[in-house]
């Protein structure tokens, strides 16, 4: 914890997301994403792809190209908002959630 309480904390997310506020702490940042992008993005390719691949489920995953686009979109938008966050930190510290990792890198 003594990391986070030295720290500025920002949670992000899709605006169209069920998203509830945790904690008064955490600063929460949103950015536009169209009913499409979040089908495809999180409950196409993340919930029926990742979700058993990553997890070990018993459920065959599926991968549609039309939900790999739209993840690929989403993300970017994820990657812009927090590089702008970002700018003025001198080291920054990310921490990714698992359906985000396969677009995380370099």
């Amino acid at each position: 914890m003594a990391v986070a309480a030295k720290t500025r904390r920002l949670w992000m997310h899709m605006t169209g997301s069920g998203f509830r506020r945790m904690s008064r702490a955490i600063r929460c940042g949103a950015f536009g994403s169209s009913p499409e992008e979040e089908a495809g993005y999180y409950e196409g390719f993340s919930n029926e792809g990742l979700w058993p691949l990553c997890h070990i489920a018993h459920t065959r995953p599926i991968f549609r190209a039309s939900d790999w686009d739209y993840y690929q979109r989403v993300n970017a938008k994820f990657a812009e908002v927090l590089i702008d966050e970002m700018r003025d930190t001198e080291h920054p510290v990310v921490f990714v959630q698992d359906i985000t990792l396969p677009c995380f890198h370099g």
